[in-house]
């Protein structure tokens, strides 16, 4: 089975839907294009889509949330990592993955280990954490303000060696 479709929006505001596809970002025209076609594994709701290199991480938002790692030129499904919370944003590395995990007051950042596709730690980084990236040995992750939980939007930043949080930025 395969799952809903996807909409990208582009920098014009057209939209492109269909089934989940890859698109390529042409900066030179300002244009989306799509690429491939490739189902995905499952019939949950994608939330966000990470390629590394050959394979997609793909987060799922309901049923059992977690991330998937699908091949993406054979479309064969490579790992099926299941988290306590519904994952957000992806950033991928040579050695791990990390996903935002939402969930208001226990929200975290799960590490995952790509050689093995095990949960190394979860890390307390914020009120509900969104995206993700990875830059010069540290882990950026957004945390959201919530009209409802009067958190301030913040960047968490983390150390990729040791999982441990350096500091907390506030922007607003």
């Amino acid at each position: 089975a395969t799952s809903g479709p996807i909409t990208v929006v582009t920098p014009a505001g057209s939209a492109v839907s269909g089934a989940p596809f890859l698109v390529e970002y042409a900066p030179s025209c300002l244009a989306w294009a799509e690429i491939a076609t490739i189902p995905v594994q499952g019939t949950y709701p994608i939330n966000h889509i990470t390629v590394d290199g050959d394979e997609a991480w793909i987060s799922r938002s309901s049923g059992l949330p977690g991330v998937t790692r699908q091949n993406l030129a054979t479309g064969d499904w490579h790992a099926d990592i299941l988290l306590a919370r519904p994952p957000k944003g992806t950033a991928v590395t040579t050695s791990k993955a990390y996903v935002a995990s939402p969930g208001g007051s226990s929200s975290r950042l799960a590490v995952i280990d790509k050689s093995s596709n095990a949960l190394i730690t979860e890390i307390d980084v914020g009120v509900d954490p969104y995206g993700v990236a990875v830059q010069n040995g540290k882990v950026y992750v957004t945390n959201c303000v919530q009209w409802a939980n009067d958190a301030p939007a913040t960047v968490t930043v983390v150390d990729e060696a040791t999982n441990t949080v350096i500091k907390t930025i506030d922007v607003g």
